[in-house]
């Protein structure tokens, strides 16, 4: 198969494998964030410091953690249609329930529980596209499916603020209590959806030739050969290995920042003086806007040179430098515009990363190594969010939070770089990653 037709095979098996699975990423996305506008009115209906909001927001990340490896061994085994659905009927329910909390009490175990059901299913896809997809092309697929990241608050804010206002006080219940009821039942749904849509592997669709079946088979069996110094590596073996961990490291600052920004950024903007939720929305929608164009030119751009390490470190080191000067912003306008720095930083980074880890891991190694990259880059999640809630309580406004988040992302940055020249050399020592 020549470069032409490999291209076009690629590009045939992007439009039948990652629709559907956008769609869902969307509402997984819609329904692990919205308790940040939740907030807006949650908080003082159910008198929540923001310590105990950072940490019921946080808590959905210990969840995650603890579910995230044996959740991706089980769907290496049953295959990604039963095991997604299975994820997104419990994750659904957990959602709807987040609806009928009464306080602090409620509110931990909910998000608790939430972070289990959900558990499994963003490295569950990240390592169902290995299965599909050459390593050359995974940058710019990684970030054709991670545009859901950022795009979800474009479209997740401003619908979040319209459900708080239509529906506050329907059947006795104030808005906020809506929004988790009304979000949460697209992933029940879409999980039935999801036995009829969702492939196991590609030899096991009927709307690819026997050539093209032929050709990626043997593509991904050749480039997982290459991978010499993680293909007989077991699971155990991989959880320990020295650059395993430094990939954990790198996606915990991203993740610190991310969801340090994305689960308080309701609440910076209403200080800013805007009450209405609709219009916070609409606001915090432009800095993702903005951020999801970006990540699909980087991406592809990343995948044209072949170079991952400062496509990955760059971006970091953006959004470092953006939430530094958000804080120190001496109006609401030039606070905006650091966070769309910072925002723009965060996601170009992201697809970028886990085209990295990737194209180091094979076999049980990528199953397992994959989840448990993420499952502790997602602590970040939970450290993000209470230490900018912690800070707030203790020195007041958000300036050290954003600071601290700042900080890490720097050494999300460099780190980056550490880990992933250290796998650019094994490259061109002739001995492939």
């Amino acid at each position: 198969m020549t470069q032409v037709e490999e291209r076009a095979l690629v590009r045939k098996m992007a439009w039948r494998v990652l629709p559907f699975l956008l769609l869902v990423y969307l509402v997984c996305i819609i329904d692990r964030l919205n308790v940040g506008f939740a907030a807006l009115s949650m908080n003082q209906e159910l008198g929540f410091t923001a310590t105990i909001y950072g940490w019921g927001a946080g808590l959905f990340f210990i969840g995650y953690f603890l579910g995230e490896v044996p959740s991706n061994l089980i769907m290496s085994k049953v295959g990604a249609r039963l095991w997604f659905a299975r994820i997104m009927i419990s994750w659904g329910i957990f959602a709807i329930a987040m609806g009928f909390i009464s306080g602090d009490v409620s509110f931990f175990v909910i998000r608790f529980m939430l972070g289990i059901a959900e558990a499994g299913f963003f490295p569950g896809v990240i390592y169902y596209l290995t299965l599909w997809f050459p390593a050359q092309y995974r940058g710019r697929i990684f970030g054709l499916f991670l545009i859901i990241s950022p795009l979800n608050n474009t479209i997740a804010a401003p619908l979040a603020g319209l459900i708080l206002n239509a529906f506050d006080g329907t059947m006795g219940y104030p808005g906020w209590r809506w929004l988790f009821i009304v979000e949460g039942i697209p992933a029940i749904l879409l999980a039935f959806v999801t036995l009829r849509v969702v492939i196991d592997r590609p030899e096991h669709s009927t709307w690819l030739t026997a050539e093209e079946k032929a050709h990626l088979r043997e593509t991904l069996a050749r480039e997982a050969a290459s991978r010499t110094e993680t293909k007989h590596l077991s699971l155990w073996q991989t959880l320990g290995h020295p650059k395993v961990l430094l990939f954990a490291v790198v996606y915990t600052a991203l993740a610190i920042g991310i969801y340090g920004i994305a689960l308080w950024m309701p609440q910076i903007i209403k200080g800013m003086g805007l009450q209405d939720p609709l219009k916070i929305g609409l606001i915090m929608a432009v800095p993702y806007l903005i951020a999801t164009v970006c990540m699909v030119l980087w991406s592809r751009h990343s995948d044209k040179t072949g170079e991952r390490v400062w496509h990955c470190a760059g971006p970091l080191a953006l959004a470092c430098a953006g939430l530094a000067c958000s804080a120190y912003a001496g109006s609401p306008l030039l606070a905006m515009i650091s966070l769309t720095f910072a925002a723009i930083g965060l996601y170009c980074s992201q697809p970028v990363f886990w085209a990295m880890p990737t194209g180091y891991l094979t076999g049980v190694a990528a199953a397992g190594g994959i989840a448990f990259i993420n499952s502790i880059g997602n602590l970040g999640g939970f450290v993000g969010p209470f230490a900018v809630g912690w800070l707030k309580d203790h020195f007041g406004g958000f300036q050290a939070g954003l600071l601290f988040l700042s900080g890490c992302l720097l050494t999300g940055s460099i780190v980056a770089v550490v880990v992933g020249r250290s796998v650019t050399r094994l490259r061109t020592a002739g001995q492939p990653a």
